[in-house]
């Protein structure tokens, strides 16, 4: 199927119908609802609230200098807020993560000149005083792209309150792609209404309610 644009998901009497897209409905009794940054917006006519909020990311793709060309692993600097890993040739990708999130209305939403130029100097002051071997990189390209993040920076998964048929798997707050292997089988199974390999029943949604967050390992990031 190619890809569609979702206006919404009918329901009726508390159960799904299907799906509405651009192109009609398709008729479903289930739908596995793996928005990301999206998932929000197709929420508000279901009546739940979900807490979801956008936080853009810029990311830099850089050469390091001669002095650095030894550093080929990933690192995750708690201190100063910088991540990498190694990309493509002599290349690295790198964050450097701001004091306060970009929260965004608009998940599509690029970084402006300004953004990628304030994201520049914080990688700066990261190389200076944790990997001055760096400080020299020539920088290559910026991208951005939006986290769909929760109040505990863990994702929601479970069937949705009051509408039989909703599973939720969204929320992953930047560290889906680690997390999604097993949340796949999961959701996988529960669809089928086989037996989870897992117990995510911590990922509830109601936990928010509930106020019993999970704990995070490493602080408020996508590092938790």
């Amino acid at each position: 199927m190619a890809p569609l644009k979702v206006d919404s998901i009918e329901t009726a009497s508390g159960r799904v119908l299907g799906v509405a897209t651009e192109q009609g409905l398709i008729e479903t009794p289930c739908v596995v609802m793996a928005t990301g940054a999206w998932a929000r917006d197709l929420f508000v006519d279901l009546g739940i609230d979900i807490p979801i909020e956008r936080q853009r990311l810029d990311m830099m793709y850089v050469e390091p200098g001669s002095a650095g060309h030894g550093i080929r692993s990933c690192v995750t600097d708690g201190v100063s807020n910088v991540v990498m890993r190694p990309d493509m040739g002599a290349s690295m990708l790198v964050a450097a993560y701001p004091p306060r999130p970009i929260v965004v209305d608009d998940p599509t939403l690029l970084a402006s000149p300004k953004d990628r130029e304030e994201h520049r100097h914080r990688i700066e002051r990261a190389f200076a005083g944790r990997l001055p071997q760096l400080l020299d990189f020539k920088e290559l390209r910026s991208i951005s792209g939006a986290y769909d993040v929760t109040p505990d920076f863990h994702p929601i998964v479970g069937w949705a309150p009051g509408i039989e048929g909703l599973y939720l798997a969204m929320g992953f707050s930047g560290h889906g792609l680690k997390l999604s292997p097993a949340i796949g089988e999961v959701t996988a199974a529960m669809v089928l209404g086989d037996e989870p390999p897992l117990d995510v029943s911590p990922l509830r949604y109601e936990r928010f309610s509930e106020n019993d967050l999970m704990f995070l390992a490493y602080g408020p990031s996508a590092r938790a």
